[in-house]
């Protein structure tokens, strides 16, 4: 026999909606005939929610949402469902809906109104039936508040963290699987491990096979709609997004925490050095980008420099989509082939460093090439700087080679001692300059 579904609310013509809304007109004073009348239900009918409801908490429901006058007027449809009549029922909080929150998927709209219910019960002293019953009278006009039911609002006030799960079929795995699943991707996350879709179905097809699930659930492997679906169940835990990989070593080392502390460091050495000073304004909640969230002043911009390295090559071969790489073609030609241009391959690689400082000051570059030898033609051009020597000239960039073409060993050193200090020939103890790395 196939089982009935129970309907969350009965249509508003049936019988036992006009009998409800009969009564609820008796219990505001109006007369057994006349209600019963008026909404076409019969008196054994409406007696038996009388005597349901009176002198239990309904009652005071029902008189709460009664008009001020103390009788309902004639042709009003409202009912305990809620209406338009009563939605004008002054509350003890603040009830406007925000701006956003057309924008809002179900669940998180639904949360907003079971937390005003939560403050009704808890702050003044409302009974969750009632709390319940006020708000959907209240947002009865919006057609996008949904409603709250007693047990949702009961459940919301016992753990304000718990949110109304999203309407759909129940799923075939239990969601105490969903729930091992969230915690093996956010340990895996927390570790800055890569989760891609394929590692999701190894390990949900794994939890299956190890936990006996195929024999219980009929489900003997999920697939990529099972995925899919599993995401749009837990939107507001899990999402996805491009990777960004990380070197082991930074990973481990770039935490809040260390960041926090190097530039707390570095500002306590700028101020020692006496090349900035602490900011008086300073205020940690400050907007960022005005005087008062920087921590110091840097008084002298032009002592303090920062310089990195970069990968070079000299392989022309690899097209580029930069502006300035942009060439003038002929439309007639075929599109094809309109922009091929000859290049040369080459298979030398190095580094490139260079850096400025906080004022913007360009310094000089240092190149360091793969190999064991020079070659002249590598050093007919220097890039700009904006550091002079004493007879007016421009610092030209050095060059140097090794076999990896990088910073190894005494390199760092090397560019600080022969190329940056020459930029600086009045250091002194009083006057020094800072690497900021």
């Amino acid at each position: 026999m196939e089982r009935r579904k129970r309907r969350a609310v009965e249509p508003i013509d049936s019988a036992q909606s006009r009998a409800k809304r009969a009564a609820a007109d008796v219990l505001w004073g109006k007369p057994l005939r006349d209600a019963t009348r008026e909404h076409g239900a019969s008196k054994t009918h409406v007696s038996y929610y009388v005597a349901k409801w009176r002198g239990s908490e309904m009652a005071d429901v029902l008189n709460f949402s009664s008009p001020s006058s103390g009788s309902r007027a004639t042709g009003s449809s409202s009912s305990q469902h809620g209406g338009s009549a009563s939605a004008d029922v002054p509350l003890p909080i603040a009830c406007d809906l925000p701006a956003q929150y057309d924008t809002w998927n179900a669940c998180r709209r639904k949360k907003f109104v079971l937390r005003l219910a939560a403050m009704l019960v808890q702050q003044h002293g409302y009974s969750v039936r009632r709390a319940a019953h006020a708000l959907n009278v209240k947002f009865s006009a919006h057609d996008i508040v949904p409603k709250v039911s007693r047990t949702g609002v009961q459940t919301y006030v016992a753990n304000e963290k718990w949110s109304p799960q999203a309407l759909g079929r129940r799923t075939v795995l239990p969601p105490a699987f969903d729930s091992a699943l969230i915690k093996w991707i956010n340990a895996r996350r927390a570790l800055h491990f890569p989760v891609f879709k394929d590692d999701v179905l190894a390990a949900a097809n794994l939890l299956i096979r190890e936990h006996g699930m195929s024999s219980e659930t009929f489900c003997r492997e999920v697939d990529r709609g099972w995925y899919y679906r599993f995401l749009g169940r837990h939107a507001n835990l899990l999402g996805t997004a491009n990777q960004r990989p990380l070197e082991a070593d930074r990973a481990r080392w770039s935490t809040a925490k260390n960041v926090g502390d190097w530039y707390q460091m570095l500002a306590e050495s700028l101020v020692d050095l006496g090349l900035a000073e602490w900011n008086a304004d300073y205020d940690r909640d400050a907007a960022v980008g005005t005087r008062a969230s920087e921590l110091i002043i840097i008084t002298k911009p032009d002592r303090v420099i920062s310089f990195d390295e970069t990968r070079v090559e000299l392989d022309m071969t690899k097209a580029s989509k930069e502006k300035r790489a942009k060439i003038v073609i002929d439309k007639s030609a075929d599109r094809s082939t309109a922009a091929e241009t000859l290049a040369f391959k080459g298979g030398l690689q190095g580094t490139g460093v260079g850096g400025s400082t906080a004022s913007g000051r360009a310094l000089p570059a240092l190149f360091v090439f793969q190999g064991h030898s020079l070659q002249p033609r590598w050093l007919s051009q220097s890039p700009d700087c904006d550091f002079y020597d004493e007879n007016g000239r421009m610092r030209e960039c050095s060059f140097l080679c090794n076999k990896k073409g990088g910073v190894v060993h005494d390199v760092g050193v090397l560019y600080l001692r022969d190329v940056i200090l020459p930029c600086f020939p009045d250091i002194a103890a009083s006057n020094p300059i800072c690497h900021c790395q």
